[in-house]
């Protein structure tokens, strides 16, 4: 509930890092217990570029300006794994 701070022993990853941790994290739960669907990644689809809001996320997993068609899909999976945490 925001009350202890999310690490409290700290961490040497940066603020983007735990961040993608949750997300990807979240996605996994998502995928093992079979709660993917192909409608999921519609809205994904439709955007023509990313949030401003995830630059830095895209940018730490080296997929801001994606090269080939399976950069510009994981760069998806990322864009759907941060909409689980409301990262964006």
């Amino acid at each position: 509930q925001g009350h202890l701070p999310r690490l409290p022993f700290g961490t040497d990853l940066s603020e983007e890092e735990v961040v993608l941790v949750g997300a990807l994290r979240a996605l996994r739960r998502k995928v093992a217990a079979r709660e993917v669907k192909a409608g999921d990644f519609e809205h994904l689809k439709e955007a023509l570029a990313p949030p401003a809001a995830a630059r830095p996320y895209l940018r730490r997993m080296g997929l801001e300006e994606p090269r080939g068609l399976a950069e510009r899909g994981m760069q998806k999976v990322v864009l759907f794994a941060l909409s689980l945490v409301d990262a964006l």
